[in-house]
């Protein structure tokens, strides 16, 4: 496990993509492969969500990893510890296909019961490498990437 303190300015070198799979009680964690920009190591950073940084309205946007674009040319994200009600709450949201579907019992549950799954993309071996610290958490970027 990394020791990546929330703050810390990332580049992303590759992602894993993977399916969208909608579910109100489990997660998928997509893969980043990222260079720390203060210390110059490697890691792997499992994210259930992405945002950007809306400076001007506080509320920031969140969406899930899969919607990352690399065709956009924005590799550069900050590191950020994910905010396990924030996370029910997007959970709770992206499960349902029409809001008056929205099932609320979600956010009763403690963030353990949870499940999370890792999507590993075999074809892309440095993805695979098992020597890389891993961290847990949210990339947050200031422009778009999806």
């Amino acid at each position: 496990m990394a020791d990546l303190p929330a703050g810390t300015p990332l580049r992303i070198l590759g992602y894993s993509g993977g399916p969208e799979i909608r579910s109100k009680d489990s997660v998928l964690l997509y893969e980043f492969l990222c260079i720390n920009l203060i210390n110059k190591d490697t890691v792997r950073v499992f994210s259930s969500l992405i945002s950007v940084d809306n400076s001007e309205s506080p509320p920031e946007s969140y969406t899930t990893p899969h919607q990352f674009n690399g065709d956009k040319q924005i590799f550069d994200a900050v590191f950020e510890q994910i905010d396990p009600d924030r996370e029910k709450m997007f959970l709770m949201t992206m499960s349902a296909s029409d809001p008056k579907n929205l099932d609320a019992t979600l956010l009763d549950q403690p963030a353990g019961n949870i499940k999370r799954f890792v999507i590993l993309n075999h074809s892309l071996p440095p993805m695979l490498v098992q020597k890389y610290k891993c961290a847990f958490g949210c990339l947050r970027f200031k422009q778009q990437p999806w």
